[in-house]
């Protein structure tokens, strides 16, 4: 009965069958090699299979097989005992997936906080360069350095977004003017061969969301349209403003009665069928020849994190179209300012201890501030940081520390000189949030953290809160 219950066979359909019903191919022939070796030389084997079923599902069995002899000792029959272990093979392998992704976690979190540390040098260098230059073509050049590091920055941002030590900054702002802002990137990532349709509506367009990460899913998804057309096509955006009175249930999420910012991205491409729609947002699940399956898994992470709802429809060789509905609010709007400052006439005062065990960062950082006014030591070990400190504690108004370094952490760092002066006010500055860094809730902190990259006028901005305060 529990074979039948297993397998779906009934014992007339498999009475007097050849075992080969059940075979799936997923056993070598050196292991049946071996199982007939033990077993016609009088030993028992164990060992695992994964077997087919009537319907052509699949099921995992422990298997044991022994010899049956008769009086002479020769082999008459073999008798063999299966143990369903279907469950068992899934919580391994699921295990090893956990493994592999921390795995890649840890690995992606490293690549983005380097690379972060190079980007701060480019855009402060950039910035500062900017301050200098009076003739206005290498200004255009220099303002494309600096946009070209952002969209570096916009890379990383996808990978701390899949490791999940991204710092969300989340306001309330327009989506209609992050479209128009991205419309000039979004046609050059698509080229000439294919055209853009973008419509807006008139009103305000106002969510509750990180501006970073939701022009991460649009170029996410731009990227996929692009790949699915194979030559000339349309991808089409379109934003607009719905009302949803009745709960709306989909495959990837119920979209609940709200007032919502529709957001379209549709193209002209060869379609999806059923089965990719259904593992499309699975990590490392891509339908491209060569692609990392990470985007869309990206994707349905940050639109569920401002509890939004995506959905899927596609037809073959008519297109695909990705519908996104985010609540939208009536609140006031947080302007964006993406521009660089060309000149910072405000001169600031005060001493600030600079930490970091990049030396790019300590070297940008330091020119940017002793420029505005103030006075600076940097070091890029924290033992010698504890040493200035003693040295002119006093006179110490800010530390601007690196959360990650080696021997001692920007956070240790921070508790031994607060200990010396409870006074001292601190700036944290990191390519990632690592796990320790949640613990000591940074975030209930929010101001007195800034992510790496950062431009010059928001580093002063915040330095200007911090002091202030």
């Amino acid at each position: 009965p529990k074979f039948s219950q297993i397998t779906g066979y009934s014992i007339d359909e498999v009475l007097g069958k050849d075992l080969k019903i059940m075979k799936t191919g997923y056993t070598s022939s050196a292991e049946y090699k071996s199982l007939w070796d033990t077993i016609l030389s009088g030993n028992d084997w164990e060992g695992v299979f994964k077997n087919k079923k009537k319907d052509n599902g699949f099921y995992w069995a422990s298997v044991t097989i022994a010899p049956l002899k008769n009086e002479d000792g020769e082999i008459t029959n073999f008798i063999g005992v299966q143990k369903d272990i279907t469950e068992q093979k899934k919580a391994e392998e699921q295990l090893i997936q956990t493994q592999k992704m921390e795995a890649i976690w840890r690995l992606a979190g490293g690549i983005a906080h380097d690379f972060n540390n190079l980007l701060t040098g480019i855009l402060g260098y950039s910035d500062l360069l900017l301050t200098r230059v009076n003739d206005k073509e290498s200004q255009i050049f220099i303002r494309e350095i600096n946009e070209i590091a952002l969209r570096g920055s916009s890379l990383t941002n996808q990978l701390l977004a899949f490791t999940r030590k991204q710092v969300i900054e989340p306001v309330a702002f327009n989506l209609n003017s992050t479209l128009n802002n991205l419309i000039n990137f979004l046609h050059r990532l698509i080229g000439e061969k294919i055209i853009l349709d973008i419509s807006l509506p008139s009103q305000p367009s106002v969510i509750y969301a990180d501006p970073g990460q939701i022009e991460q899913v649009i170029i996410n998804l731009v990227i996929n349209s692009k790949e699915a057309i194979v030559d000339h096509g349309k991808i089409y955006i379109v934003l607009s403003h719905e009302t949803i009175k009745k709960t709306i249930s989909t495959k990837f999420g119920n979209i609940e009665p709200n007032e919502y910012v529709h957001l379209s991205v549709r193209d002209s491409g060869k379609g999806l069928n059923d089965d990719e729609i259904d593992h499309l947002f699975e990590p490392f699940y891509t339908t491209k020849k060569i692609g990392t399956g990470l985007g869309l898994s990206i994707v349905l992470g940050i639109i569920k994190q401002f509890e939004g709802t995506i959905t899927v429809s596609s037809q073959i060789m008519k297109g695909t179209s990705f519908d996104i509905f985010l609540p939208r609010i009536e609140t006031e709007i947080h302007q964006i300012d993406r521009e660089i400052a060309t000149r910072d006439e405000k001169y600031r005062f005060g001493t600030i201890l600079l930490v970091d065990d990049e030396s790019i960062i300590t070297d940008v950082v330091a020119k940017m501030l002793r420029r505005s006014g103030y006075q600076v030591y940097e070091t890029n070990y924290p033992d010698m940081a504890i040493e200035i400190f003693d040295r002119i504690e006093d006179n110490i108004d800010l530390l601007i520390t690196d959360i990650i370094m080696p021997k001692l952490s920007g956070i240790e760092l921070y508790h031994q000189l607060n200990k010396k002066n409870p006074d001292l006010k601190v700036l944290f500055i990191s390519g990632y949030i690592d796990e320790f860094l949640r613990e000591m809730q940074i975030d209930e902190n929010f101001m007195r953290f800034l992510s790496k990259p950062f431009k010059q006028n928001v580093l002063l901005n915040k330095i200007d809160e911090l002091l202030l305060s």
